[in-house]
């Protein structure tokens, strides 16, 4: 049975005065921030935040909440020296990436510039046993490039070491993954660093004006066999064959702040999305989202910093439930802005949907048709699953720049803004589950999906990361 337009009114007014009027979602924020800091991988602090996430969703009313385990390669920052020993001596500050091993090595600095493809077939076999400085960002007019398309392409020509340069100023070092095999040996990655944006420009000076510059590098870090949890808890519709609708962001985050922007905000989103949903089911008096012709089910991924290796694992675990995913909303960063944003992955006939649904809603809704190669939806869309990557925008002087350094931090969050992503995307949700709106989503065969990466400019990428599944 289909509700009344006062019905839809009231279930609107609803969610946004739950969202609005309540101060869970910034309690949680809060807590998650400030007792499981980054919440990195491997690391207790993720095990302590993955059991907090889930008694917070028991305690919502999602049902079936649990902890799904799942193979990782951990990773265990240690100390970190960057020095130049020739022409100078001089002492930079650095932080080891992800993945990187132990070291204590000497050698030849190249500075490669943006490490574009074109950077490195110039410099030929020079690169092969020097330490490359890439920076971050493209030159003007060139497509964006990924730091681990520099890092690969400096692994592939043999490099001793990579170093990457953020593009920001503040002296803030970048930290970031790197491509690793998570079934080959523990040591196969390159020693490597980030270093500000103000570190990289000294010493690109140095190798302009005084040719050879030489650098001592030292990490100590450590690799293991680890485990990991992805958190699931569920909205279920009566027959537990319909369709899924999936709400979900990734819980870790680097170890060098508390990853509040990324990802956090997204995390508290998601949790909000689920305490108001369930609390509009349990309510006294008619359950304001009954009947449910969709399932709603609620995931926060473990290792997405690291290479998306649980929203990989969960794909794996549940290829069959494919086929009965209706759509998933991937909210990652969303900390900043006044719009919210649908990047919609390889589903274009759902753009018309959304873009009459943000009408119907009032919402300032941006819906855009953009592939994103990276972040917990690329499984799914891997798999031809209709998804979409969920940010918040119009803040340009806050928003991402912040992730993956030290400044990601509480203080960098604007509430009203991710208010503003779990008012919007439980609206979505509310409607698409409870029926009101007739879906022309659907499954891409493989074909398509191949099709779709090509034209995006995503198949290079993919595979230098060993992740082209055709």
């Amino acid at each position: 049975m289909r509700m009344n337009p006062s019905d839809l009114s009231a279930l609107d007014r609803a969610i946004c005065g739950e969202v609005w009027a309540s101060d869970a979602i910034a309690r949680n924020l809060e807590t998650l921030c400030l007792q499981c800091g980054g919440r990195f991988a491997g690391s207790e602090a993720y095990r302590r935040a993955a059991e907090m996430v889930a008694d917070w969703w028991r305690g919502y009313g999602l049902s079936d909440v649990r902890l799904e385990p799942f193979p990782c390669v951990a990773w265990e920052r240690g100390g970190a020296s960057l020095a130049m020993t020739a022409p100078a001596e001089r002492a930079y500050p650095c932080l080891a990436l992800p993945y990187a091993p132990a070291c204590d090595l000497a050698g030849e600095m190249l500075d490669l510039g943006y490490g574009a493809e074109a950077d490195f077939a110039a410099a030929g076999d020079a690169v092969a046993g020097k330490i490359v400085l890439t920076r971050s960002g493209a030159a003007a007019g060139q497509r964006p490039m990924h730091r681990l398309e520099k890092y690969i392409r400096a692994r592939q020509a043999g490099a001793l070491a990579f170093i990457f340069a953020d593009d920001q100023p503040g002296m803030l070092a970048p930290t970031g993954s790197l491509a690793l095999d998570q079934d080959g040996a523990l040591d196969q990655a390159l020693p490597s660093v980030g270093i500000a944006q103000e570190v990289g420009l000294e010493l690109a000076r140095w190798a302009r004006g005084n040719g050879q510059v030489r650098l001592h590098l030292r990490l100590d870090n450590r690799l293991w066999r680890g485990e990991s949890w992805n958190v699931i808890g569920e909205l279920p519709a009566a027959d537990p064959t319909a369709p899924l609708i999936l709400v979900g962001g990734h819980l870790d985050g680097h170890d060098i702040a508390q990853a509040a922007i990324d990802n956090a905000s997204g995390v508290a989103a998601v949790t909000e999305v689920g305490r108001v949903l369930a609390g509009l089911r349990a309510g006294s008096g008619r359950p304001l989202i009954e009947p449910m012709s969709c399932g709603v089910r609620f995931i926060c991924f473990g290792v997405e910093e690291l290479g998306m290796v649980g929203s990989y694992a969960y794909a794996a675990a549940h290829e069959a439930e494919m086929d009965r995913i209706r759509f998933f909303f991937n909210l990652d960063c969303v900390a900043a802005g006044s719009r919210l944003g649908l990047n919609l992955q390889n589903c274009s006939e759902l753009a018309p949907l959304f873009r009459s649904l943000g009408v119907e809603l009032a919402a300032e809704l941006d819906v855009v048709e953009h592939l994103v190669p990276f972040s917990d939806h690329l499984p799914f869309t891997l798999a031809g699953v209709p998804a979409a990557f969920i940010v918040t925008t119009g803040d340009r002087a806050a928003g991402r720049g912040w992730g993956h350094t030290a400044a990601d931090t509480l203080d960098k969050v604007n509430i009203a803004s991710v208010r503003l992503a779990a008012a919007g995307v439980g609206r979505l949700v509310a409607r698409l589950a409870s029926g009101q709106t007739e879906w022309p989503g659907r499954r891409r065969t493989p074909d398509e999906v191949k099709t779709a990466l090509q034209a995006s400019g995503a198949e290079p990428l993919l595979r230098l990361l060993a992740a082209w599944p055709f």
